[in-house]
Parts: C-alpha cells; sequence; structure tokens
C-alpha cells in the first residue's frame, strides 16, 4: 500500500468517526495478461476480486479512512474526472462490498459493520498502569493507546469472528454493556485501519466488475 497521510493516532479513538475503509486483503499486482492490461487482486470473502489500476487507486485511498467527500475529491484531482462520476466508481465499489462506509455514528453504522471480520496484523507491545495497552502496526510505524475496553474487543478479533460476535463474547465475559462495546468498538475500527493495523473482510461477497 501506498504511504498516505493520516491524523496523529492520539485522535483516533477520541470520537467516532466518519470513514470509507477497504474491505479484503491485496495480494498484489497480477501478471499482465497483455502489454495494455494488468490486474490488482484483492482476496475478500474467500474470493479473488481483480481491480484495474483506478480501482487499485481507489481501493488503497481509502487506507487512510478518509469520509466520502474527501476520497471523491482525491479520486477527481488524480484521473481528472468529474467529481460525479468519480462517485458512480465510489457507489459501485460500496455496493460490491470492496469498501465500507461509515457515517460516523455508531447505531446508525452497527448493521453495516457487524459482519465484518477484523484479522489483525498488528500487536500488542505493553501496557502501562492506568490500564492503557499499546497496539502497534506490523511495520512498526504507527501506534495506538488503546484502553480497556477496547483492548477487550480486540483481545476476541481472532480473524474466525466478525465484530458482532466478538462484541457479545466480551459483553458474556466482562458484563459489559454491548452499547458501550459497540461505540467503542466504531472508533476502533477506524482507528485500527488507519495506521494498517488490520485487514477487514466479511462473508458472502457480491461481484464487482473491473
Amino acid at each position: 500500500m501506498p504511504d498516505t497521510p493520516v491524523p496523529s493516532p492520539s485522535v483516533f479513538l477520541a470520537q467516532d468517526l466518519r470513514s470509507v475503509l477497504p474491505i479484503g486483503i491485496p495480494l498484489g499486482w497480477q501478471p499482465q495478461t497483455s502489454a495494455t492490461h494488468k490486474s490488482f487482486a484483492v482476496r475478500r470473502g474467500g474470493r479473488n476480486c481483480y481491480l484495474d489500476e483506478e480501482g487499485q487507486q481507489l481501493w488503497a485511498a481509502a487506507w487512510r479512512g478518509p469520509t466520502r467527500k474527501e476520497l471523491i475529491d482525491v479520486m477527481a484531482a488524480l484521473w481528472q474526472k468529474d467529481r460525479d462520476r468519480v462517485a458512480i466508481d465510489l457507489d459501485r465499489f460500496l455496493a460490491g462490498c470492496l469498501l465500507a462506509q461509515l457515517g460516523g455514528d455508531w447505531r446508525e453504522d452497527w448493521d453495516r459493520i457487524a459482519l465484518l471480520r477484523i484479522l489483525p496484523r498488528a500487536f500488542v507491545l505493553d501496557s502501562d498502569k492506568q490500564s492503557r495497552f499499546r497496539l502497534v502496526s506490523a511495520d512498526g510505524r504507527w501506534e495506538v493507546w488503546l484502553g480497556g475496553v477496547e483492548y477487550a474487543v480486540w483481545s476476541f478479533c481472532d480473524g474466525t469472528a466478525d465484530l458482532g460476535a466478538a462484541v457479545r463474547e466480551v459483553a458474556k465475559a466482562t458484563g459489559l454493556q454491548v452499547d458501550l462495546l459497540k461505540r467503542r468498538s466504531h472508533s476502533l475500527l477506524v482507528a485500527a485501519v488507519r495506521i494498517k493495523a488490520v485487514f477487514l473482510d466479511q462473508p458472502a461477497p457480491r461481484e464487482v466488475p473491473d
């Protein structure tokens, strides 16, 4: 993934954030079948989805967790296309489950993210006396301090259970309120994507044309 600027990690868990997030695991560019064609493979829901160059750019740009408007503005400038045309391309990726759009309110977003599986690609390095846990990205470039609630959710995200199941298990194990866990999970989801600490996946994908 190309490096893209992101806000300071210290703000990631401070609020629920609007965001567009990438779904799937990048497998990289596939061998060209002709002199003018190449495909970028994204593994999603157990199946490969092949993107053209613009598709890869759109999908990769979502790694920094921009809002819908920010993402459209960036892609319109990059592709030198009308914003309405870019919005159509973005909607195609959202409908095809290659991107997930978060509106900023966990109550409105929950049904959209509850079936997402969080595949960890980061680790908790240490903790402090205030029961905070330092989540460090796989490349060591980014970190987020998790509170006890976020850490509990992270601990149940093993790549097999979806986010809704993780929240239910944490509630059962700790007695914490489900609504609290859902709200904190919403922020954790955005933070983890922005520091490239997770891949997101979901079942039953629909096909997205190149």
